[in-house]
């Protein structure tokens, strides 16, 4: 999975949970990305979903996406 191996490489990353880092949790028809507020990984969610829209021709609406911010 393209998410699992940007973040083995270093490029976004993962929040530690509990014992388990977690970078995205994925259900049927919705993805949610976990990681530290920082624009680089930002930047990264955005370029993954660009990639995912490219290699499956489907459209990610971005309207439909929000971005919380928790400590």
């Amino acid at each position: 999975m393209l998410i699992s191996k940007v973040v083995d490489i270093g490029e976004l990353e993962s929040v530690k949970i509990g014992r388990d880092n977690l970078s995205h949790l994925q259900f049927v028809d919705d993805t949610i990305f976990i990681c530290s507020a920082k624009k680089e990984n930002a930047m990264m969610m955005k370029l993954i979903l660009r990639i995912f829209e490219l290699i499956s021709r489907l459209k990610v609406n971005f309207h439909k996406c929000s971005i919380p911010a928790s400590n």
